[in-house]
């Protein structure tokens, strides 16, 4: 039988590692996603040059909006 001052610290040795382990599994997802979601973007990006003429592709970053001229 444990007694109860070291039952006390091993529930709290394991809760602890249990939030650090937690922590830990979060961050490497988030990294993980923020970092495919960039590399999605710079595939869109070169997507879109390919298909676009050059002059519009080249005004995207600026304006945003693809605007449809109405000529």
């Amino acid at each position: 039988m444990i007694p109860g001052c070291c039952q006390w610290s091993l529930m709290v040795t394991g809760l602890v590692s249990n939030a650090v382990v937690s922590c830990g599994s979060l961050l490497l997802v988030a990294s993980y996603a923020l970092g495919g979601a960039e590399r999605e973007y710079e595939r869109s990006e070169r997507l879109l040059a390919n298909i676009l003429p050059s002059s519009i592709a080249a005004r995207l970053p600026d304006e945003g909006i693809l605007a449809c001229p109405t000529s």
